[in-house]
């Protein structure tokens, strides 16, 4: 895949790319799938911020929706992938930290940065 987009990139070659865009296309579609790979891959590349979750009492769901602030998506952007508005998303998830209000902080994605940093 990484060798199709080089190479689409160095001839301005857009056909190079196309099983990359197929394959995207699709894991992104699956949802579930994707925010397990997601939460998976930051598990064995920043292990210290999965525990950090963990340790919080976040369930593996819960985990993957900070997964997706993660990577970098704001807020509206995570609702809108998974078709939901932000208050929703806040209320359809059961947090089960001690102090929600931290927890509701900790979803801002300056705060998660600022976890997976350490």
């Amino acid at each position: 895949m990484l060798n199709g987009l080089l190479a689409s990139r160095i001839t301005d070659n857009d056909s190079y790319a196309e099983p990359y865009g197929t394959w995207k296309d699709q894991i992104i579609q699956d949802k579930d799938e994707f925010m397990n790979t997601t939460r998976l891959a930051f598990k064995a590349s920043h292990p210290k911020f999965i525990e950090y979750l963990e340790q919080h009492g976040l369930s593996e769901s819960e985990i993957n929706y900070v997964c997706l602030y993660a990577i970098g998506l704001r807020g509206k952007e995570v609702g809108e992938y998974m078709q939901l508005k932000r208050h929703n998303l806040v209320n359809n998830m059961s947090y089960q930290m001690a102090n929600t209000t931290e927890f509701m902080m900790c979803l801002e994605n300056a705060i998660i940065q600022n976890i997976l940093k350490r």
